[in-house]
């Protein structure tokens, strides 16, 4: 409890006329007539004291020697009062305080993210929001990102400038992947209106100690294998895909890159199910560019995702444990057609011809010539007939 109060709630419950009556049997005094020290306990006077003001009001209505008795013990009990108000604070000031206690943090506790850079703590319970507790400019050293060994100290603190209720502490942009511990140490920020009522002697509310954990997940650090350009190029309408290339140009160009895995398979995909596995993948004369080669030659149209595993090549002048490798490579392509259906002119199909229908049912007209525009299946291939 803050000094002044505490003293004038001392004075309020045991008020001086009523305790000198009751101490000396002077009726007149214990109850209260002709005093006028019942405004005392409104004031906000340092301590809540005017001994001499007391003591001359008590004056007219007892001798010296209760009047010197009381200016003497009175002194006394508002000299411990005040001791003891002030211990109180200096410790109750530095603890978290009430105020403070609740709190969010954005991001969540526990959330994966792509990167980490701000971090926003709010505090809904303070009225007049918060304040910095500590010198901003030296915010590194009371929050942190830890990652393994890794320490990431705090560069920015803005407490409650922004929005009254909300602290804003800014981190070196990280993106490597990893779990990050957030760490804010008791009593980075307080509660402003408690912070401006201490220059009256009054104690304020700080936060409590603040942990977060985070995960960055996705962000890759940049290696000699980590750039790469394909042919076909991501995104291509292609009218087939058999042959893929992919290069690494960070590479050094003499060293070139390696098969780290043989076993690994580039496949490519429709609609989630595989439809050509790669039948070879070999380093090409270049050294940073390697040829992929699928076991069929996939023409049906349609949007198809290529993905080449992790771990298939290495920079050649790495190995062992220390072995940079590729990260999985995707690529998305494109065939425009017919759905895989070859589209030929009349000519093409030579005559007589088996031909059917889609529904399976042979066709009487075996000229191709003399068929409605269409699809038919001819001597077992699929066709598409226009005039």
């Amino acid at each position: 409890m803050p000094p002044a109060k505490a003293v004038r709630n001392f004075f309020a419950f045991f008020p001086p006329a009523y305790v000198f009556g009751r101490l000396y049997g002077n009726k007149r005094l214990a109850d209260g007539k002709n005093m006028r020290y019942l405004d005392l306990c409104k004031k906000k006077d340092w301590c809540g004291l005017r001994i001499t003001k007391i003591c001359l009001n008590l004056r007219p209505l007892t001798n010296i020697n209760t009047y010197l008795r009381m200016k003497r013990l009175y002194t006394i009990l508002g000299a411990i009062a005040l001791a003891a108000a002030v211990m109180t604070q200096n410790v109750a000031a530095q603890q978290a305080g009430y105020t403070m206690l609740k709190y969010t943090v954005t991001p969540a506790d526990g959330e994966t993210v792509d990167a980490l850079e701000t971090i926003v703590i709010d505090f809904p319970d303070p009225v007049d929001g918060i304040d910095a507790h500590i010198s901003p400019s030296n915010i590194g050293n009371y929050a942190t990102l830890t990652c393994g060994s890794t320490v990431i100290k705090a560069q920015k603190l803005e407490a409650g400038t922004r929005e009254i209720s909300k602290a804003y502490i800014s981190f070196p942009k990280t993106t490597v992947p990893g779990t990050y511990v957030l760490s804010i140490d008791e009593g980075v920020f307080m509660d402003y209106e408690q912070s401006e009522s201490h220059d009256e002697g009054e104690g304020y509310s700080v936060n409590p100690p603040i942990t977060a954990t985070y995960t960055i997940k996705g962000a890759l650090p940049e290696t000699t294998m980590s750039k790469y350009t394909l042919d076909p190029a991501d995104g291509s309408e292609v009218t087939s895909l058999s042959t893929i290339i992919v290069s690494f140009p960070t590479t050094n160009n003499y060293d070139g890159i390696d098969i780290y895995s043989y076993s690994n398979k580039a496949v490519l995909k429709k609609n989630g199910e595989t439809v050509a596995t790669s039948s070879s993948i070999e380093v090409m004369d270049d050294y940073y560019s390697a040829r992929i080669i699928f076991d069929t030659s996939v023409k049906e149209a349609g949007t198809y995702t290529l993905i080449i595993p992790a771990e298939t090549f290495k920079d050649y002048s790495t190995s062992g444990d220390e072995a940079v490798t590729n990260y999985e490579i995707t690529a998305t392509y494109t065939i425009k057609g017919t759905s895989g259906i070859d589209e030929v002119e009349d000519a093409v199909v030579d005559t007589p011809a088996t031909v059917y229908d889609l529904y399976g049912r042979r066709m009487k007209n075996a000229d191709v010539h003399k068929l409605d525009p269409g699809l038919y299946i001819v001597n077992g291939k699929k066709v598409f007939v226009r005039r």
